[in-house]
């Protein structure tokens, strides 16, 4: 199992300038991609706060650990 961030940092702001907002979304996507493009099974789950923001932890699973996984999140109730 390969943890990662969901996003590059704490949930933005909601008058963000919309530039900062494309790069961050960008950088988002470049974080999620991973096991789209590798066919992979990624669960995200909250994981606390930063800055009074949310923020989210990615779980991705080798091919075919889709019921595996989600009984891992299910066990460890970070949801």
């Amino acid at each position: 199992m390969l943890l990662l961030p969901t996003a590059p940092g704490p949930a933005p702001i909601r008058d963000w300038d919309p530039k900062l907002l494309d790069d961050f979304r960008y950088r988002i996507i470049a974080l999620t991609c991973i096991a789209g493009h590798a066919g992979l099974p990624q669960v995200t789950v909250p994981a606390g706060l930063s800055g009074g923001a949310p923020v989210g932890l990615s779980l991705m699973g080798p091919h075919g650990s889709d019921r595996w996984l989600l009984r891992l999140v299910e066990t460890m109730r970070l949801y």
